[in-house]
């Protein structure tokens, strides 16, 4: 029994770091849970089960921060600091580090 709960969590870690990758290196795509799944090559659910206990997230708070990130772009604010979308966006900036990062080497 004990090697069938040891499989379930390395697969949802797996889950979860194929579903963040995804989502990172699609910025500007309009993704939903659906997509996140396929790509990840699990269930939907086996998806949300991943967010909530590899994350302590779901897959939809994921989503609304990248779309936060990206919304603080404009003509007049093409270049920002981390500080800076973390005070536009309200997100913490632990939570904008990572993505913001990834973002800048997608270009």
């Amino acid at each position: 029994m004990r090697n069938v709960v040891v499989r379930c969590v390395s697969s949802g870690q797996g889950a979860a770091r194929r579903a963040i990758a995804f989502i990172e290196g699609h910025p500007h795509a309009d993704i939903s849970v659906a997509d996140i799944a396929v790509a990840s090559n699990v269930s939907i659910r086996a998806v949300q089960s991943a967010f909530r206990h590899q994350l302590d997230t779901t897959p939809e708070t994921t989503l609304s921060r990248a779309t936060r990130v990206l919304q603080v772009f404009g003509p007049e604010a093409s270049s920002l600091t981390a500080s800076d979308i973390s005070r536009r966006t309200g997100i913490p900036l632990a939570s904008t580090h990572r993505p913001v990062g990834q973002m800048v080497q997608l270009g």
